[in-house]
């Protein structure tokens, strides 16, 4: 099954083998030369991450990777836990990788929610703008998808 994490790593370093235009609603990456290196940690009923982060971030270092995407956290409201503190304890040591990570999927439950890890210190969280409602009209976009 294709899931967040196969979408996300589209984005990252995907690559249009027929190379056709943007038009075909296919677009390519912004790195599609990019090497990847993936760990899959759902379960099928959620996800199942490693007691000690750092042995995840370890792994993804030995093979190669300098920049790591992680599109999962606690749902734990401003709360700085062990998950945030693992990830600038890697970074500290580590000052050569970086860590993008989600702020998450709780806009809803009010503004200013920034769940862990993304309120780590060193890290890097992306966000998206609004919490609800159609992200994209497909109508709108009619000369660029088609």
């Amino acid at each position: 099954e294709y899931g967040h994490g196969t979408h996300v790593s589209g984005i990252i370093c995907g690559s249009k083998a027929n190379r056709q235009s943007v038009r075909d609603g296919m677009g390519t990456g912004i790195a599609p030369d990019a090497k990847l290196a993936f760990a899959d940690l759902s379960t099928g009923e959620g996800l199942a991450l490693p007691r000690r982060i750092i042995s995840l971030l370890n792994w993804g270092k030995k093979a190669g990777s300098k920049i790591h995407s992680a599109s999962w956290g606690e749902h734990e409201r401003y709360s700085y836990t062990s998950l945030s503190g693992q990830m600038d304890e890697y970074l500290y040591h580590n000052p050569e990788q970086l860590i993008i990570v989600a702020v998450g999927n709780e806009g809803a439950k009010g503004s200013g929610f920034v769940g862990s890890p993304s309120n780590a210190k060193n890290v890097l969280a992306v966000g998206a703008s609004h919490s609800y409602g159609p992200d994209l009209d497909k109508g709108t976009f009619a000369g660029v998808f088609g």
